[in-house]
């Protein structure tokens, strides 16, 4: 059949209307969409800012790690610190976000002791490069990284680690105090993506803050033991000479 003039500007019409709508409806997404992402931002930076003035008040990592962890678990977000047991070759698990619960099976189904656990970095070419180039980097899936670091799993025990520990996307940033780099910041979850870099680097830093005041805080009580040690030796010696007086 064929369309008359009139009919055809008619047609015209409505398939412009309908693009229009369509235009109008992608429209409104992407700027609700990036709405959110602002506020999401928004919020993400709020958190990090409080995060700091807390952290600035604890003198031990440890508070620091609880700390993170009670920020980053209404997130969804689990973490794990690692820090260099041989610098430059293997990373001992310093710190897991997970409950006492879940860190059982996980030891049970990998065969591991967690406090025995170690990455070696020469296997892991994704956090080295990290810790080279003192950059963050995302994964969108976590399995493949799961078998690196344990390379015994079956495809089945594999699945059940990833579902247990809540592992989706993660996300690794080098911990580094000027040149010197102190170990991995590892953070997964299944809301995670690119756009939580800055939010977990930034944490990185409070991290590597928090460990090199822990180290000038040892060294000056070590001189302070030290001197301390030094004053009563010399009492003691000035004792005995005023006794052989």
């Amino acid at each position: 059949r064929v369309l008359t003039s009139s009919q055809r500007c008619a047609a015209r019409r409505a398939i412009s209307g309908l693009f229009s709508a369509f235009v109008v409806r992608v429209m409104r997404r992407r700027h609700g969409e990036s709405a959110e992402m602002a506020l999401r931002a928004a919020q993400r930076w709020e958190l990090v800012n409080t995060l700091g003035l807390q952290v600035q008040q604890e003198s031990h990592p440890e508070a620091v790690y609880a700390l993170i962890a009670g920020a980053l678990k209404p997130l969804g977000f689990d973490f794990v610190v690692a820090l260099w047991d041989e610098p430059e070759q293997t990373l001992r698990v310093e710190y897991l976000s997970i409950s006492a619960a879940l860190i059982q099976p996980f030891e049970k189904l990998v065969g591991i002791p967690l406090r025995n656990f170690r990455l070696h970095s020469a296997e892991m070419p994704l956090f080295r490069q990290a810790m080279v180039e003192r950059r963050g980097q995302f994964f969108k899936t976590s399995a493949d990284v799961v078998q690196r670091l344990v390379p015994g799993l079956s495809g089945e025990t594999l699945a059940r680690v990833v579902d247990q520990l809540g592992i989706g996307s993660h996300i690794v940033v080098p911990v580094f105090v000027a040149d010197r780099v102190l170990g991995l910041f590892g953070v997964w979850g299944r809301d995670l993506d690119p756009s939580d870099l800055p939010l977990l680097t930034g944490i990185a830093r409070q991290i590597a803050l928090a460990l090199e005041r822990s180290e000038l805080n040892a060294r000056e009580n070590k001189r302070v033991g030290q001197l301390t040690l030094v004053s009563e030796i010399a009492s003691r010696a000035v004792g005995l000479l005023d006794e052989g007086e």
